[in-house]
């Protein structure tokens, strides 16, 4: 660990110490003697707690606008910006009642990399609406981030045939 003390001389001084950066959410106890010499030294302790706040990152994603029965893909991408965790992904599908889509009507490959992509077949007919999808990152150590986007499914009843 690295670590100094300043002893200002006075009584006073400064204690300065750098976070070791692979041991986060830990606590540790600092131990200070205070000798004039004289007397008895006096010895006291005060604790330290780390904690991580380095949450991963989502990529902006970009609104869709799709017609039914299109397939939509959509790539994510999350960074750990501390370097040490593995983000784990994961996506969640909205319909426009705002309920949980079925999720096995549509597939999220987490590559393990910081990487992902969504893969939609979308629904048949009178299943236009505004779809939400929210991407997840979790980096194992109590962070999770969300992002969300909005996929706009189009009735090909609607839609002009040229």
């Amino acid at each position: 660990m690295r670590y100094s003390f300043a002893d200002h001389g006075d009584g006073t001084g400064t204690f300065t110490w750098r976070v070791p950066e692979r041991r986060k959410d830990s606590d540790y106890t600092v131990k200070v003697t205070a000798d004039n010499g004289v007397q008895t030294p006096v010895v006291d302790s005060f604790d330290i707690s780390v904690i991580d706040i380095n949450a991963p990152r989502i990529e902006p994603l970009e609104d869709r606008i799709v017609a039914e029965r299109d397939r939509i893909s959509v790539d994510v991408v999350a960074h750990d910006f501390d370097g040490f965790d593995t983000i784990m992904l994961d996506a969640i599908l909205y319909r426009p009642n705002g309920q949980l889509a079925n999720p096995a009507r549509y597939d999220f490959v987490d590559r393990g990399d910081g990487t992902g992509q969504f893969i939609w077949n979308t629904p048949t007919r009178a299943s236009d609406g505004d779809y939400r999808l929210e991407i997840l990152a979790d980096d194992g150590d109590n962070h999770v981030v969300r992002s969300d986007m909005t996929i706009t499914v189009l009735d090909i009843d609607d839609l002009a045939i040229a």
